[in-house]
């Protein structure tokens, strides 16, 4: 059990670093309206990090949102079955849309959903971020 928590750790690390580079590359620009925030930008609901690599997480997130008016949010859950949807881009959609999530009139943003328990993960983009990203915008996780 150890050896996947790490595993899932390094991975879900290197998704995150995956996704704060791309938002980086995303200008920064003033849209009126600013950011809803209601909900924070890391939500661990499977419980992958601890405690303080979630709020180190968080920090960071809340830090590059607002440096590039751009809202990088991710989100954890146990599986698909543990939130009552059949897609990873439904639940992620709406998660978007529920929480008024991104940045101005267009909810400018992305979103990386990662399914812990079916080992699967999904971007999802609004506004600004909706140009298609260079990788797929969902994936299985390989076990090694």
């Amino acid at each position: 059990m150890k050896k996947t928590s790490n595993r899932l750790h390094s991975l879900f690390a290197a998704l995150a670093a995956l996704i704060l580079a791309a938002a980086l590359a995303v200008p920064a620009f003033a849209v009126e309206g600013g950011f809803a925030d209601l909900y924070y930008r890391m939500n661990d609901s499977a419980e992958v990090l601890t405690e303080d690599e979630d709020n180190e997480l968080e920090a960071s997130l809340e830090e590059l949102s607002v440096r590039q008016s751009f809202d990088v949010v991710i989100a954890t859950i146990e599986s698909l079955e543990s939130v009552d949807y059949d897609s990873m881009e439904a639940y992620a959609d709406d998660l978007y849309d529920f929480c008024q999530f991104g940045y101005g009139s267009d909810m400018d943003g992305v979103l990386l959903l990662v399914s812990a328990g079916d080992r699967k993960w999904h971007i999802s983009t609004c506004g600004y971020g909706s140009p298609p990203l260079r990788m797929p915008a969902s994936s299985t996780l390989a076990s090694r």
